[in-house]
């Protein structure tokens, strides 16, 4: 069944299961013209027979990228791409020398900003089972070349040449299907080829119709910018559909198409343009298989157990066996517990009795595996399994059948199973009458205890009670993209941090160091996570750190003192209202804070507010013990991580207008494909306040004086 799923995406098959896996091409090329314009090209074509499947353009919004950077930033799009669209081995097909150096490791990058983005080119490529660079010449990588140029000089579709056209000359071209309309004349001639400064052409299977995608945001109305709806004459859209038999019954998903392109990108696009970010960017993540964290409710019978979601306003449990959204593996584990349920005739809650064993079940995927190379990694998630059992503890009447349950599932998904499908089994008492899944006791059964995955350059450790991203690839993708804005030496607070896994990723990367960082967190259940993330951070770390336990909207302005960047992730209603007001007055504190450090003696004053006093009780230091330094500056810099968009834009009209703040970047992620939601990680920096020079009162009234002379001497 897991591999019927994942043939079902486009996933391609295990070799070991026999069949031959698919290749593709990848051709880029990024663009910089002498006016300083950028843009880039991506193909994708299907090695077999050159047929195109995939082709992007994108305009890139920096006057001081490089030629090196440009087709870097186009490399990145085209690995990411493929990715998302499920493929696992890919050419890279290079055509500059230097990009073939680095993708090899023959060479080290030397500048920051190249640096950076190599990193991103091999996390990408750690997703893929196989990406071989070739070397490649320029005559090879025209048709990406084509794209990069459109970017530039036109806003209209891309164009395709025709089915089974081939070019003649030296110039590879591609076979593409017959949904296409370019004629060999958009190829360039062999002079034209000499203007090119960087490459790439690619190929796909038939499994996946051609799919246009932009990447800038549209400049005027008339310029298409997301897919048309399937019709018995356009395969376009169905490349990136659900194609799930529970889409409408379930509510886990409402958008069916364009999953690639929810409709609030364009929504947020415009946004953002109204507010001065003209280069906001959209990643589009993986599509399918996604969801590493799900929660799901378990009713029906014993015979007929039902495992998923609720329809939408009402209690009515939709199974969901065949969900898309799912790791392969969380739907695996989702059959062999209704196998369960039945042997050992485990009755489903029932809400309206308040009887019955098993009320929900929590399944979460760990892809951390360091058995395996990290292209297979994913695809062999081991699943933690939570049951949320209805009784108060493990001594109660039906305990014997949650021990037979558990063991089951270990027997037959342990590591002595077949196939390795279960990482652990967890208990969770519940009695309550009210909506909420977890009860407040946790029992670990079988299986691994500590739960570990690695995002953003960490190894990070969750409880099943721990909160957990869904989507942890799209996580990693923000918290990569999240280094690039935190300067070299800052100290930075991060607020609604949980187990402070942004933070320490923060902490940990190479842009800096020897800053004191500050996690706040309502979430007592969080401290165990953090303390055992702390153990396994290099030991060259050369900062301090320290989490507290403590809700960050009581007096926020304690806890982002002394800070240089603050960063919030506030759940989905957004930052609460103090904690935004004071964000909002950062200029009138420090001016107050200014003149009060100018009046006050150099006495050091005792901590006596009892919320900080309590914080400092339940906190965790770790890192460096650096003396502390009395520090009474106020953040420069304001990074807001959102889940919820429609809280977002109200609190950053709010922060804009208070002139605090002003908007200097902003980045969008499909954390949630299949529904019209985005993640935003958006960045605001200090508004600088420009002194008006008053002017001279004496020049006015000579000037007046003179008006009324000249006025007597008529």
């Amino acid at each position: 069944m897991c591999n019927i799923y994942m043939e079902e995406e486009g996933t391609l098959a295990r070799e070991e299961d026999g069949l031959k896996p698919e290749a593709y091409d990848l051709y880029f090329k990024g663009f910089v013209r002498k006016d300083s314009l950028a843009g880039f090209g991506v193909a994708i074509c299907r090695q077999e027979d050159d047929t195109l499947l995939f082709r992007m353009k994108g305009s890139i919004h920096d006057s001081a990228i490089t030629v090196l950077e440009a087709e870097l930033t186009a490399l990145k799009r085209g690995l990411t791409e493929a990715v998302s669209l499920g493929m696992t081995h890919i050419l890279i097909c290079c055509d500059h020398y230097q990009i073939y150096n680095l993708v090899t490791g023959r060479c080290a990058p030397e500048q920051e900003n190249t640096a950076l983005l190599m990193d991103d080119v091999q996390r990408i490529r750690q997703q893929l089972t196989s990406s071989i660079p070739v070397l490649m010449t320029e005559n090879q990588v025209k048709f990406a070349y084509k794209l990069a140029l459109e970017t530039l000089v036109s806003e209209t579709s891309i164009r395709m040449p025709p089915h089974n056209t081939r070019c003649s000359g030296s110039m590879r071209c591609c076979k593409v299907s017959c949904h296409s309309n370019l004629s060999c004349n958009d190829c360039e001639s062999e002079d034209e080829a000499a203007a090119m400064t960087s490459s790439s052409l690619f190929s796909f299977s038939s499994r996946y119709p051609i799919i246009t995608c932009r990447v800038s945001p549209p400049t005027s109305p008339s310029v298409v910018t997301s897919l048309p709806l399937p019709s018995s004459s356009s395969s376009d859209s169905l490349a990136c559909s659900l194609k799930c038999p529970h889409f409408q019954s379930c509510s886990g998903c409402t958008q069916e198409f364009n999953l690639h392109r929810p409709a609030v990108v364009d929504e947020a696009s415009g946004f953002f343009k109204r507010y001065g970010v003209e280069d906001f960017t959209f990643d589009s993540c993986r599509l399918w298989g996604w969801r590493c964290r799900a929660k799901l409710a378990v009713r029906g019978t014993s015979d007929n157990a039902l495992i998923g979601l609720y329809q939408e306003g009402t209690h009515t449990v939709v199974d969901i066996p065949e969900c898309k959204s799912h790791h392969p593996n969380i739907n695996a584990a989702i059959e062999l517990l209704r196998e369960g349920i039945k042997v050992f005739d485990v009755v489903p809650f029932d809400e309206d009795q308040g009887t019955g064993d098993l009320r929900y079940v929590q399944m979460a995927v760990t892809t951390h595996s360091t058995n395996l190379r990290a292209p297979e990694r994913y695809k062999n998630g081991k699943v933690q399994v939570s049951l949320v059992w209805n009784s108060r503890n493990e001594r109660s009447h039906n305990a014997d059948k949650l021990q037979a349950l558990s063991s089951y599932l270990w027997r037959k998904g342990g590591p002595n199973s077949k196939f390795h499908l279960i990482h652990s089994v967890w208990a969770n008492f519940q009695t309550s009458t009210n909506n909420i899944i977890f009860g407040n006791r946790w029992r670990h059964l079988l299986g691994e205890r500590d739960f570990w995955e690695h995002v953003g350059g960490i190894d990070i450790s969750l409880d099943p009670s721990s909160f957990g991203q869904a989507n942890t690839r799209a996580f990693d993708s923000l918290l990569w993209k999240l280094h690039k804005y935190v300067p070299g030496g800052s100290s930075v607070a991060d607020l609604y941090a949980g187990a402070g896994v942004i933070g320490l990723s923060l902490a940990t990367s190479r842009k800096c160091r020897q800053e004191q960082r500050l996690f706040t967190s309502v979430n007592k259940e969080a401290r165990l996570s953090f303390e055992k993330t702390i153990q396994r951070l290099p030991n060259s770390l050369n900062c301090s750190i320290s989490w507290h336990h403590a809700d960050a909207s009581v007096n926020p302005l304690s806890w982002i003192i002394g800070s240089d960047v603050v960063v919030v992730d506030p759940p989905r209603r957004g930052l609460d209202a103090s904690l935004r007001q004071m964000l909002e007055s950062v200029p009138s504190i420090e001016k107050r804070m200014r003149s009060s450090s100018q009046s006050s003696n150099s006495n050091t004053k005792e901590e006596k507010r009892p919320w900080i006093l309590r914080a400092k009780e339940l906190s965790i230091q770790a890192g460096n013990k650096l003396t502390p330094e009395e520090n009474n500056t106020l953040p420069q810099r304001l990074i807001y991580i959102s889940c919820g968009w429609e809280s977002f834009k109200e609190d950053c009209k709010s922060l804009l207008s208070s002139r605090a703040w002003e908007l200097e970047k902003a980045h969008g992620f499909n954390f949630f494909p299949g529904t019209d939601s985005i993640e935003v990680l958006a960045v605001f920096k200090r508004r600088v306040a420009i002194k008006k020079k008053k002017k001279s009162g004496i020049k006015k009234v000579g000037i007046k004086k003179v008006r009324a002379k000249s006025q007597d001497s008529y």
